[in-house]
């Protein structure tokens, strides 16, 4: 099993084709199989999003990032199902943190607002 330093980037290549029907999908699993992961985050494109290639990387104990494109329409409704509600909570959270501190910010400068007429 091959060791990979921190932050190091692999290329899948050619060489790992074995026959001309070979692609992505079908030689990642080998290539996976040869690399330690574990604790690991692997990114993959949307090319290797495939159920089988998210198994093999949690079996070695390691995370996975991988796209998704749009026609994947279920798996990527369901993402921004799960997603979006959370990223609309933390940009409100940190909207109504900085309101508060603009406030306590004019308050302790003594700012004051004055409309032009």
């Amino acid at each position: 099993m091959l060791k990979l330093p921190n932050e190091l980037s692999i290329v899948h290549v050619e060489v790992l084709h074995q026959d001309k029907k070979s692609n992505e999908i079908t030689t990642l699993p080998t290539l996976l199989e040869l690399l330690e992961i574990k604790g690991c985050l692997v990114t993959i494109d949307a090319m290797g999003c495939q159920k089988s290639i998210a198994e093999k990387i949690v079996s070695k104990e390691a995370d996975y990032l991988l796209a998704v494109k749009a026609n994947h329409k279920g798996l990527l409704s369901q993402i921004e199902g799960a997603l979006i509600p959370e990223i609309i909570r933390k940009r409100l959270k940190w909207f109504c943190l900085m309101k508060q501190i603009i406030k306590k910010t004019e308050r302790s400068l003594g700012v004051v607002q004055c409309a032009m007429t």
